[in-house]
């Protein structure tokens, strides 16, 4: 994913205004690689403007009842909603901070109008946990996660000693896609911690205690901050091993849960490419495919964790390609 951090100095593409050149030569150059998406995603825009005027109109022509216009006019809402979709799926595509966030915006309005519609089917909600990831907002990933479970995670994705899961692993408990963004979730805290345990076990008391605060504040995502308990133990330098093998314990469910689900998974991680076309076995619907394809995409973001997830592996007796 492609971020700047100083907006300032560079020209935003006057088209899609979701990708940023530092001069025109620049854009010129990548023009040819950035036309075609770019134009479908003015097209879609288009598109969405006359939606939402189709709304409005009609909202007005029913007196600002909405429950009485959807009763009426069904298939103006569903169009506008399905517009606006493509639209995100299109801004996730750039693969730049702004094209994510832009496309993170609309899927979670989008998920919100599916919940109150009571819609099933093809849903923003399958993207918004990875989008939330690529962006380093991790509380808000969580969050998303639990309310797709109403709360009740653990229990969906927990295995037995032989690493199956207790419950039937179902699309409609705890998709694929979310639960590989669960997973990420959790390696991001676990190699923070460990990162943690290993410059405390090599410098010891070495550093001076601001130099020792600043650098091991560099270590600490927000996932890892999320637990009073656990920020705790790290600020009190207590032993991070317990809270180190509470994750591991989770990882190792959660694991199994994504096997059940799909056993190509992990092995598609180690070589997307190659498994680019790779359908789940229940899943055949195309934007589900999409937000499982993003999924490799925030495991290639977050640097360290399949190659612990590797490890994990091989000591579960399982491989990942």
């Amino acid at each position: 994913m492609r971020r700047l951090r100083n907006t300032k100095k560079v020209t935003a593409c006057a088209g899609c205004r979701v990708i940023y050149y530092c001069g025109s030569a620049y854009q010129k150059a990548d023009w040819p690689n950035h036309k075609k998406l770019c134009k479908t995603i003015q097209t879609q825009i288009a598109h969405v403007y006359q939606a939402l005027e189709n709304v409005k109109q009609g909202l007005a022509q029913s007196g600002g009842d909405f429950r009485a216009y959807h009763q009426s006019s069904p298939v103006e809402l569903e169009s506008c909603h399905h517009y606006r979709y493509i639209l995100a799926r299109n801004y996730i595509k750039v693969n730049t901070f702004a094209g994510i966030n832009e496309g993170l915006k609309i899927c979670v309005e989008v998920a919100k109008l599916d919940v109150q519609n009571k819609q099933n089917g093809q849903t923003a909600r399958e993207f918004v946990p990875g989008l939330y990831l690529r962006l380093g907002q991790d509380q808000k990933c969580y969050e998303s996660l639990k309310a797709k479970c109403n709360g009740d995670m653990e229990e969906i994705y927990r295995c037995d000693q032989n690493g199956i899961p207790r419950r039937t692993a179902k699309k409609e408990d705890f998709s694929l896609a979310h639960a590989a963004m669960l997973c990420v979730f959790k390696l991001r805290i676990l190699r923070d911690l460990r990162d943690l345990d290993r410059a405390d076990t090599a410098l010891g008391n070495k550093l001076p205690a601001e130099l020792s605060n600043e650098s091991r504040s560099y270590l600490i995502s927000e996932a890892t901050k999320m637990d009073a308990a656990r920020m705790e133990a790290i600020d009190k330098r207590e032993d991070l091993k317990p809270h180190m093998q509470k994750i591991e314990a989770d990882l190792h469910d959660l694991y199994g849960y994504i096997n059940a689900l799909d056993a190509d998974y992990f092995h598609a991680l180690a070589d997307p490419e190659k498994y680019r076309k790779t359908q789940p076995m229940y899943q055949p619907e195309l934007p589900i495919i999409e937000a499982l394809m993003q999924t490799y995409d925030v495991w290639a973001e977050t640097p360290g964790v399949f190659a612990i997830c590797q490890d994990f592996s091989r000591s579960w007796g399982r491989s990942t390609g």
